[in-house]
């Protein structure tokens, strides 16, 4: 079984996790040079506060799988957060429960800094998320990756939507939250359909230098696995 620390505490690790996310993310749209991934980990190395990481070390003292947690995921979702950001285990410990385990040690710290509610953007890795109990809200169209779904979860041990959501399947605090934000990060056309395919139908602005600085904390959370 993986211990699990904060990168802070094992900086030895820092090359090792940028190094294992560059080979899971390391090309278009992400950057391709594999400085980049270890200067991100360098960067989100942090103790007090957010961006914080958190490593799942194995036995030999090896990078199993790596989480961190980030004040916003992509740049037309910045009106919430935090956001979980760059999730991915090594491919021989996949399906070992490495990445559950640090999705369970994320939320703690989380509840300790004082976080009430926590959002993750995927492409690929819905199934996962759920299995880890947290709930697809919605679909955002970011302007880089595309269509990506929305997940949340609740850390204070009762998630309201289980009181007000249960008709559609919603999770309708965090629905509240996307509307209530749509007014001022320049969303445009937010929406959900309470009978299948839900969209958060949120603006796809043009890409520009920002965006390029957005992928250091933007890292694709596709690879985790329960």
């Amino acid at each position: 079984m993986s211990d699990i620390c904060l990168l802070a505490d094992r900086p030895e690790l820092i090359e090792p996790v940028g190094l294992l996310r560059w080979r899971e993310w390391g090309r278009a749209p992400e950057p391709a040079d594999p400085a980049f991934w270890v200067d991100v980990a360098r960067a989100e190395a942090g103790r007090d506060g957010l961006p914080f990481t958190l490593v799942a070390v194995d036995a030999g003292g090896r990078a199993a799988g790596v989480v961190g947690l980030g004040e916003f995921d992509q740049e037309e979702l910045r009106g919430r957060g935090p956001w979980v950001t760059g999730m991915v285990v090594e491919p021989g410990e996949r399906g070992r429960g490495v990445g559950r385990a640090l999705m369970a040690a994320l939320e703690a710290r989380a509840a300790e800094l004082g976080f009430r509610r926590l959002w993750v953007s995927t492409t690929e890795a819905t199934g996962f998320y759920e299995r880890c109990g947290w709930r697809h809200v919605g679909t955002a169209h970011t302007a880089v990756e595309g269509p990506m779904a929305v997940l949340t979860r609740s850390i204070t041990g009762v998630d309201q939507a289980d009181a007000v959501g249960e008709d559609h399947g919603l999770d309708a605090v965090a629905e509240v939250e996307l509307h209530q934000d749509a007014g001022h990060v320049g969303l445009d056309g937010l929406r959900a359909d309470h009978q299948g395919g839900r969209d958060l139908g949120v603006g796809q602005p043009g890409r520009d230098q920002a965006q390029d600085l957005q992928l250091a904390r933007r890292q694709r959370v596709d690879s985790g696995r329960c």
